[in-house]
C-alpha cells in the first residue's frame, strides 16, 4: 500500500510538472497545433501509466492484435492509420461536445464499461456524468486493472458483461 501511494505522489507530481511545461491541448488555438500539443500530452499519459494501466508503453495492446488470428498485419496498420485519422478529423468537435448539457437523458440502456485508472477519458468525468445521466436502465462496471481500454485490458471480464448481461438484458438471450 504504501509503494502505490508513492507512485501516487510521483504521478501527481510529474503531472504537474508536465502541465507547467505544456500550452493546453484541449483548446482548438489559432496557431493550428492543436494536434501535436495533444500528442505530447498523450506522449506523456502513456509515460506516466494513464493509457495503459500498469504499462509504460503500448506493448501490451499491440500484443492483442498481433495474437489474433481475427487480424492480419496489414489490419493493424490501418487501426492505427484510422485512429490518426479519427482524432484530427473529429477532435475539434469532440472537445467542444458537453454530454451533461447536450444529451442529458437517453431512452434506451445505458452501460458504462470504464477502466478506474483511464485519464485519457478521465473516469471522474464518465462517473459525473453516469450518475446525471437519465436514462430508463444504466449500470456502471468498473475495471479495476484497465485505464483506457478495458476491452483488451480486462477482455475476459468485458466479454462476460457484454454477452451475459447486456445481451440477455437487451435480447432476452
Amino acid at each position: 500500500m504504501e509503494q502505490d501511494h508513492s507512485r501516487t505522489c510521483v504521478l501527481l507530481s510529474s503531472v504537474l510538472i508536465v502541465r507547467e511545461s505544456f500550452k493546453p491541448y484541449w483548446t482548438m488555438a489559432t496557431d493550428g497545433d492543436w494536434f501535436n500539443r495533444l500528442q505530447k500530452q498523450r506522449k506523456w499519459l502513456l509515460k506516466l501509466g494513464g493509457c495503459v494501466y500498469g504499462e509504460r508503453d503500448y506493448h501490451k495492446l499491440i500484443k492483442v492484435f498481433l495474437d489474433a488470428p481475427e487480424y492480419t498485419m496489414s489490419d493493424s496498420v490501418k487501426w492505427i492509420k484510422g485512429n490518426y485519422f479519427s482524432i484530427k478529423a473529429m477532435w475539434p468537435e469532440i472537445i467542444r461536445l458537453d454530454l451533461a448539457k447536450q444529451v442529458p437523458k437517453l431512452e434506451v440502456p445505458v452501460y458504462f464499461l470504464i477502466g478506474r485508472h483511464d485519464y485519457n477519458t478521465p473516469f471522474e468525468l464518465a462517473e459525473e456524468y453516469f450518475n446525471q445521466l437519465e436514462a430508463p436502465q444504466k449500470e456502471f462496471y468498473w475495471f479495476d486493472n484497465s485505464a483506457h481500454s478495458p476491452m483488451y485490458e480486462e477482455a475476459d471480464k468485458f466479454n462476460d458483461i457484454l454477452i451475459e448481461k447486456v445481451r440477455q438484458e437487451i435480447w432476452g438471450e
